[in-house]
């Protein structure tokens, strides 16, 4: 099975029982010495490994999907990835990780990304997680997007249910780094999300203008109508960041009952 690019087909060698799986159950980081999974410290590889799936094969979760369905018959000894280190031991660790990934199997918790130009946009994103965190969860990611490589980003998107997005208003058009990481979940593609926006302008808008294309491109169910405040934080808007804040929790705690 093909899982990203035509070239890298995955094979399986019948006579030492070893898949050479291509991008598949590959990994971004440096191996430091071992080269088997039993010579590393799973739990520091973990980030990279996810890492590696989010922004690698992430696009192509049905493709990983068949292959993990076709290699499952298998009697498999050995992994050997294009990337990252051989699987000779704990192959389930792998195995389970790449199959819960691409399943979009979420888990509960929310990525809150900004971008900010004055520091309004940010003050808005601060209220709204700390809402959040009012309301009990735990798992809350708050990324300024001038700060923080898209790929980390991506990362924990495909990690968590919800994804909360606000811009400022950058030339009547989005902030370029939120444009940036907005381009590439588009690109990317990944399932099963809730969707907060929410802006902020000076003299002119665009920044949630231009959110809400994106929200129709792509089609994540919205718990909140689009927030946009011009200039300083101010009550009515504070009490919509709130109100943006708790349908968020509300979801995803109905979710996870």
């Amino acid at each position: 099975p093909m899982v990203h690019w035509p070239e890298t087909m995955v094979t399986y060698e019948e006579n030492n029982k070893i898949v050479f799986s291509g991008d598949a159950f590959g990994s971004y980081g440096t191996l430091d010495g071992g080269i088997f999974d039993d010579e590393i410290n799973l739990d520091f590889y973990e980030i990279e490994v996810m890492r590696y799936f989010t922004n690698i094969v992430g696009k192509y979760c049905p493709h990983t999907q068949r292959a993990i369905k076709k290699l499952a018959p298998l009697d498999i000894q050995m992994i050997a990835a294009t990337h990252g280190p051989i699987w000779r031991t704990d192959l389930d660790w792998i195995l389970t990780r790449y199959n819960k990934w691409s399943s979009y199997d979420l888990e509960l918790g929310v990525v809150i990304v900004y971008g900010s130009m004055y520091g309004n946009t940010k003050k808005m994103a601060e209220v709204i997680a700390r809402r959040i965190s009012e309301r009990g969860i735990k798992n809350i990611r708050v990324y300024d997007a001038s700060k923080t490589h898209t790929s980390y980003i991506i990362n924990d998107i495909f990690k968590y249910k919800g994804f909360i997005v606000g811009s400022a208003a950058y030339n009547n058009a989005l902030f370029p780094n939120v444009e940036t990481l907005l381009s590439t979940i588009l690109h990317m593609a990944p399932k099963n999300h809730y969707l907060g926006i929410f802006g902020n302008y000076s003299w002119n808008g665009g920044g949630v203008k231009n959110l809400v294309k994106f929200a129709e491109n792509i089609k994540w169910e919205m718990v909140y109508d689009p927030i946009e405040e011009k200039g300083a934080l101010k009550q009515d808007k504070y009490d919509e960041c709130i109100a943006l804040a708790n349908a968020m929790a509300d979801k995803l705690l109905n979710t996870e009952d």
